[in-house]
């Protein structure tokens, strides 16, 4: 199942949820490396998006893996989406702290809205989410934890597509193709 940002949304079921809940701390206990692998895997298919993170936006390619910044981001990341999670039934909540991520994002750092929906197909098709449970994390990332849970719902419905910022990021319309892991 694809990640879904227009349509009717998808709903996890209870068996979904409690698959996620089940693979969620596997995944997290290793957060250190499952992050850098997401944030890696972003930058190497958006390039350009790495002039959103001014810490290390001059970084070669080569040297992002080491870099305290990259790491100290990539752990950002897997935060936010563990904290989504555990508000996974707690849609007023979410909704709430998914508001105050979209609006920093958004307001202070200029992030195109379509960049946090590429960032979570790169999340759920990662090698380290058990084949079993990707379908129940691509509903999680397309909103349907009871409202949507995640950062590609901030495109759909908590803050429309940006106009162009200085830091704008082209995205191409075609779907990517994930062959990763790095």
């Amino acid at each position: 199942m694809p990640i879904v940002d227009e349509g009717p949304l998808p709903t996890l079921s209870d068996g979904e949820k409690k698959g996620i809940r089940a693979t969620w701390p596997n995944i997290y206990n290793d957060f250190e490396k499952n992050s850098l692998k997401v944030l890696l895997c972003f930058l190497k298919d958006f390039p350009g998006a790495q002039q959103l993170f001014p810490k290390f936006s001059e970084v070669k390619s080569a040297d992002l893996p080491h870099n305290p910044e990259v790491k100290w981001q990539a752990s950002r990341i897997i935060n936010a989406i563990n904290d989504a999670i555990r508000l996974m039934d707690k849609e007023r909540e979410m909704i709430q702290f998914l508001k105050e991520l979209s609006r920093k994002h958004s307001a202070e750092f200029q992030v195109d809205s379509r960049l946090f929906k590429e960032m979570v197909k790169i999340f759920a098709h990662q090698a380290f989410i058990p084949v079993g449970s990707k379908e129940a994390y691509e509903k999680l990332f397309s909103g349907g934890g009871g409202g949507g849970v995640c950062p590609s719902m901030f495109s759909r419905h908590i803050f429309p597509c940006m106009p162009c910022s200085p830091h704008h990021v082209d995205i191409p319309s075609q779907t990517i193709q994930m062959n990763h892991p790095v």
